[in-house]
């Protein structure tokens, strides 16, 4: 789970770089949307506040649009489309799914994620140049998780089993191709479930 800093800092951190890039016009009113699957009062709040940290205040030099899709799918990718229909300088989306969601509209308004595994997930190509208009960072990764098995194994060289827990819900896509491409490597045995 990210922490409520881990998520402030780098969504603030992402999100004023393409409005910094542009000239500080005066009385320039930024318009910023936020998505998220569902309601997430202490990820809003945090962003919130970290963006009040950095000059920009609701009603003064942004706007923000804030907007759910009450864990549905489909609602959450008409939602997206609605918001794309929009004049907006940038979407913050709360969540890989919401991410994705706007990824499949096709819209050039940039967007700042947190993603478990955007590479995984097909957001960007490579975390270290994402390119087109998705940027963020991942809190989760099959490299890391690589690594980490790695340090296990070092840690505990006479054990052959080593048991996960995860919510599927969360990373149920990256399991299966993780066990295939990685795991058998690490520990030089087949993966089980």
């Amino acid at each position: 789970m990210i922490t409520r800093r881990t998520f402030l800092a780098g969504s603030v951190t992402l999100l004023t770089a393409p409005l910094a890039g542009e000239a500080q016009q005066a009385g320039k009113v930024y318009r910023i949307a936020w998505l998220a699957p569902a309601a997430n009062p202490d990820n809003l709040d945090a962003f919130r506040n970290g963006l009040r940290a950095l000059g920009y205040v609701e009603g003064t030099n942004i706007v923000m649009d804030t907007r759910y899709a009450e864990r549905s799918a489909a609602q959450l990718f008409d939602v997206a489309l609605e918001l794309v229909r929009r004049d907006l300088d940038v979407i913050v989306t709360d969540g890989s799914s919401a991410a994705s969601a706007i990824k499949r509209t096709g819209s050039a308004i940039p967007v700042v994620f947190v993603s478990g595994d955007p590479v995984g997930m097909g957001l960007v190509p490579r975390l270290s140049r994402p390119g087109g208009t998705m940027t963020g960072f991942g809190i989760v990764s099959t490299e890391l998780s690589v690594k980490r098995l790695q340090l296990v194994r070092e840690a505990f060289p006479g054990r052959s089993r080593l048991g996960v827990c995860y919510e599927k819900r969360q990373l149920g896509h990256m399991i299966p191709r993780w066990r295939r491409q990685h795991a058998r490597s690490v520990f030089n045995s087949s993966v089980s479930r």
